[in-house]
This record gives C-alpha cells, structure tokens and sequence, in this order.
C-alpha cells in the first residue's frame, strides 16, 4: 500500500498490524522518506530520483499494489497511481487538486477494474482513528514537528507554503493561557 505519511502512520497502527500487505510511503522529500522509515515503512519510494512504476513492480514482485492512498492531489501521481494498481486494486484520493485536471487512462482503469475512491467524506473513518490518536496507540507527535500558537497563524502558512522538507504537521493552540 503506497501513501503519504500520515496516511502511512495510520496503516501502521496497532489497529491495523494485522494487516497482511507490506506499507509502502513514496514521496519526493528525503526527510519524510526517513521519517517514514523510521516509523516502520515496509519500503519507501523517492518519486525525484526513482520510477516510481518501475520500483513498484520491484517491491511487488509486478502484481502491483491492492489498496493505494492519495493525499497529494498531485494529478500526475494520481494518473501513476493506476499504473502500480494490482488487478482489482483501490486507490483511495484523499488529496484535492485545486482545480487541476487529471487525466487519467480509463482503458486501463476498466481492464484492471481498478476502484477510484474519494474520501474526504467517509462515513464511519473518523471514529475509529480518533480513537486511535486517543488511545495512545497511534504516535501523532512523531508526525507534528511545529506547535504555534495562534496569534503565529501566519508563520504556519508561510513554513507551509516554504515546504521545507524537515515541517510536518503542525498544530495552532487556539486556547490562550490565562495569566
């Protein structure tokens, strides 16, 4: 299963360890590559210097991947995605596109029947992975790399738009303290 990290960190819960497919993070930022490995990526992917299609049917033996998750919203790796879809394979889009066009080869996503799936809006996701986060058995802070407060909304945006390889998530404290 390919993903982002945050998506990844998820798969790999407690929750999830049953799961029989290896967790595959492929991204173009070195620093989240490490930090994926070292949450536990079965494998991971760098799309700047790698074929993605070909490293994929390396790690798969070229039966491609079953479940897939997008949460870029890049189109070009959402177009990839079918590539490295195993036959009957998911890919899950979470990731919006701002108004980008994908194109996308339906002859392929027929022959192979792969399922194109939106889910921002899944019923019955958010539970189980709030529960997750409050149990203590899915690590949140590994992923959150910044905590501001919210007068400094404005540096969030800007270490976003900065895309600096070493910010990950990053948390608004909204409660002010009282004194």
């Amino acid at each position: 299963m390919p993903t982002e990290l945050s998506s990844f960190h998820t798969a790999k819960s407690e929750t999830f360890s049953s799961m029989k497919d290896r967790v595959v993070v492929v991204d173009v930022l070195e620093g989240r590559l490490a930090k994926a490995k070292s949450l536990g990526a079965d494998a991971v992917i760098n799309a700047s210097c790698e074929d993605v299609t070909k490293a994929a049917h390396k790690i798969t033996n070229g039966r491609g991947f079953t479940a897939i998750i997008d949460a870029t919203g890049n189109p070009h790796a959402i177009e990839g995605a079918v590539d490295i879809a195993a036959p009957a394979g998911r890919i899950g889009l979470v990731g919006l596109c701002g108004s980008k066009r994908v194109h996308l080869d339906v002859d392929t996503v027929v022959t192979k029947d792969v399922q194109l799936i939106g889910t921002v809006g899944s019923p019955g996701v958010w539970e189980p992975v709030i529960e997750l986060c409050q149990s203590g058995r899915m690590n949140t802070r590994a992923l959150i790399t910044h905590r501001l407060p919210l007068q400094d909304l404005q540096k969030a945006f800007q270490l976003m738009e900065n895309r600096d390889e070493s910010t990950g998530k990053i948390v608004i404290d909204i409660v002010q303290e009282s004194h």
